[in-house]
């Protein structure tokens, strides 16, 4: 098992790897991180793991080529990166990450070209005027050239409208099961563990499951899908795409899945009581304040809010000993 380092020491020698890849280093900096080096046995150590992992990384040039570009950043330009790569590089130093984890978010986030955080929603116009809006914790590759508009949503939810383009084959979103086209139009785009979610709000897109033939889904519908499965097809509500309005729409919907669902949107343990997990929830919250949501939840049930921590936090029947 790999002997875990001091974050703040850990955290000094990421510092001053990326402060040693500036186009003009003074030999003063050199100086300073040599001494900073010799202090400790552990900033050695430390100094060790994380430049081993840099070149680890500089590897990758080919197959992940924003990660690399990263590596090679100054510390004045793309801070986005730099931030990533400071994470990245902090996590693996500190051996809270391990280096296949090519699956995770930090991961993903590092190589999209454009993702969001947890609880943040974002709006992107692409090369081509179509709009993409990224919901919480997404993260997209997109590739446009001359031949096509390609986008693979590797995490979270997506909407997309696309504007025709009749110089450029349609437009094409990828996710781990399959794939859907549309020529123009608008449409929901969710990953889910092992299946998709696809939703249509304007126009019509064709869905391609991996292993099977390509059907047709019209505005207004929605399904799941796997590779080689196709769901039912069920009529898109307004709850379906309250999140595009910045909004969470239940109705005579279970607490234990509402809750479920508002998790996505904050960080941590958000849970329930067994006693209080089938008692049925209803009405719209702005997603922008989630503690507000909790509290009029409260309210509304006759629950309290127990915060053991700002990352766990359940509601509890009232006058409850814990």
């Amino acid at each position: 098992m790999t002997a875990r380092i001091a974050p703040a020491i850990a955290e000094q020698a990421v510092e001053w790897m990326i402060e040693l890849q500036a186009p003009s280093v003074s030999a003063g900096t050199v100086e300073q991180w040599q001494r900073w080096l010799h202090q400790h046995p552990e900033h050695a150590r430390a100094w060790q793991r994380v430049e081993s992992f840099a070149e680890r990384l500089s590897g990758l040039a080919n197959h992940a080529p924003i990660a690399h570009a990263a590596l090679t950043a100054t510390p004045t330009s793309n801070l986005d990166r730099r931030s990533a790569l400071k994470v990245l590089v902090l996590a693996v130093a500190s051996g809270t990450l391990a280096w296949n984890g090519r699956n995770t978010a930090l991961w993903q986030n590092l190589n999209a070209d454009y993702h969001s955080g947890v609880g943040e929603q974002r709006n992107v116009v692409l090369a081509d005027g179509s709009q993409l809006l990224l919901n919480t914790d997404s993260a997209v590759d997109v590739r446009f050239d001359q031949a096509g508009r390609d986008l693979r949503l590797l995490r979270g939810e997506i909407q997309v409208n696309v504007v025709a383009a009749p110089a450029l084959r349609p437009f094409r979103a990828q996710t781990g099961q399959g794939w859907v086209e549309a020529a123009q139009g608008r449409f929901l785009l969710r990953q889910e563990s092992g299946y998709s979610r696809l939703a249509v709000r304007d126009g019509v897109v064709r869905l391609y499951p991996e292993r099977l033939a390509g059907i047709s889904v019209q505005a207004g519908q929605q399904l799941m899908f796997t590779r080689d499965q196709v769901g039912p097809l069920r009529t898109l509500s307004e709850a379906d795409r309250a999140w595009t309005d910045g909004m969470l729409m239940a109705s005579d919907m279970p607490l234990e899945q509402f809750l479920q669902e508002l998790g996505r949107y904050r960080r941590g343990h958000l849970g329930c009581a067994r006693s209080l997990a089938g008692v049925r929830v209803a009405g719209t919250y702005p997603l922008a304040d989630t503690d507000r949501i909790l509290q009029t939840l409260g309210v509304s049930l006759g629950a309290e809010v127990r915060r053991f921590t700002p990352y766990w936090v359940t509601l509890e029947p009232k006058n409850i000993q814990v």
